[in-house]
């Protein structure tokens, strides 16, 4: 794991108080250099008392933020020269804040022209829905009259040509002009009678259902029109923290240009990586301890929200990744950091507990050495439960208020995350059964 934890040991006997259990122990020390040797061999009388266990594993790795995303122009607008970048790293942006403006130029008369062709269909569908009025009705009359008028005087003319080709006083070129001229004076009359009856019975369902869809056409171009003036100002799509700007004043913002990254980080993720030995005692939900190696004395509580299901390689240990979540309400770990942590995989109650130095080995089993009363001591088989690997339970074979004696070089010291059973003291924080 990471070679920061080795070099969290204190290396001072130190009076532990366990919170909830009362165990203490007294410990004489003594210091310099003449006294070294007495040092290493002495031993304390500690009063075995039941208290917390509170099981551990150690991860470390580094901070990202919850979520990245990347700020690009809109697709409706053309590529488009960027006039004003309003934005900074580090600043904090509200979603739907203006980030970037591009150039505008042409994309309003765009607009002025779509807004003047939907209101010229729009006022031709409201006069079809209207109906005629009497304007209407007499230029059409007067067109059906001037049309009458006209055809008299055409089959007048041909008429006579006819009679005067007839009689020779007329040739066929004249002849076919004054018919194609009554033919065409006929065709007048009968447009001006279709016209007439058109404006008198109204506006035809088709030609309704014509105009309106003209009007959707023209509402599309609008909108289109609009939302293409509208995306020149570039918005943040979300709220966060700006983390990087990538372009200038000047510079071209096309379809594929990334603007700017934002990130979400109000709540960040410790993604670290866990000794393959310990990853099947983690469970989703479980409680963590984080402690950022760039803000000292640091302790932040966070949750397993995430662990991946491949191994991968870290030098030659194999581990597997979590994802461990924490709060940054006051924006203090920032992307990339690197952290330790310790997940609490398992919390006993009321146990009772003697540091792991006190243990020896008796054959295959284990014992103390128990404090009699005179100053003798026996040696007694006990047998273990769970560890942290700082403090071990005993099940059976020792009672709380009875004494034992443990080498003064055995007693927990303080780690990075206080006077707590395994937290990265002496021996570090591996979560192990004992047999």
């Amino acid at each position: 794991m990471s070679k920061r934890m080795k070099k969290w040991g204190i290396a001072a006997a130190v009076a532990v108080f366990l919170a909830g259990g009362g165990l203490a122990i007294a410990a004489v020390l003594s210091s310099g250099s003449n006294n070294a040797a007495a040092s290493a061999n002495a031993t304390v009388v500690y009063t075995v008392e039941s208290g917390e266990l509170r099981l551990q594993v150690p991860a470390s790795g580094d901070i990202e933020p919850l979520e990245v995303v990347g700020v690009r122009k809109g697709t409706s607008v053309p590529s488009r020269t960027i006039v004003e970048v309003l934005v900074r790293e580090g600043d904090s942006v509200r979603a739907g804040e203006t980030m970037f403006v591009l150039d505008d130029r042409g994309l309003r008369l765009d607009l002025d022209g779509a807004q003047a062709r939907y209101d010229s269909v729009r006022l031709d569908l409201d006069r079809l829905l209207d109906g005629a009025d009497e304007r209407d009705l007499a230029d059409a009359r007067a067109a059906l009259t001037q049309a009458e008028q006209e055809l008299r005087q055409r089959t007048t003319t041909a008429e006579r040509i006819e009679r005067l080709h007839e009689r020779d006083l007329a040739s066929a070129v004249e002849l076919d002009e004054a018919r194609s001229a009554r033919a065409i004076a006929e065709n007048r009359l009968e447009s001006a009678q279709i016209s007439l009856q058109r404006v008198e019975d109204g506006a035809t369902e088709h030609q309704i259902r014509s105009q309106q869809a003209q009007l959707a056409s023209a509402q599309n171009d609008l909108d289109r029109a609009r939302l293409a003036l509208e995306e020149t100002r570039v918005r943040a799509p979300v709220a966060g923290t700006v983390a990087s700007v990538g372009v200038r004043r000047g510079d071209l913002a096309g379809d594929s240009t990334e603007l700017a990254t934002i990130i979400i980080d109000h709540t960040m993720l410790l993604r670290a990586g866990v000794d393959e030995s310990d990853v099947a005692s983690i469970a989703i939900g479980a409680p963590a301890i984080v402690a950022p190696y760039g803000l000292p004395n640091l302790q932040l509580e966070g949750s397993v929200v995430g662990i991946d299901q491949r191994a991968s390689a870290q030098g030659s240990a194999t581990v597997f990744f979590v994802d461990i979540e924490v709060a940054n309400d006051e924006r203090r770990l920032r992307w990339g950091m690197s952290a330790d942590a310790e997940i609490i995989v398992a919390e006993l109650d009321e146990v009772v507990l003697v540091p792991q130095g006190a243990l020896r080995r008796a054959g295959r089993d284990s014992a103390v050495t128990v404090a009699r009363a005179g100053g003798d001591t026996e040696q007694r088989i006990v047998r273990l439960g769970a560890t942290d690997g700082v403090m071990v339970e005993v099940v059976d074979g020792l009672s709380a208020g009875e004494r034992i004696v443990v080498p003064q070089s055995a007693m927990p010291t303080a780690g990075r995350f206080g006077n707590i059973p395994g937290s990265f003291g002496q021996t570090g924080a591996f979560f192990r059964a004992v047999r």
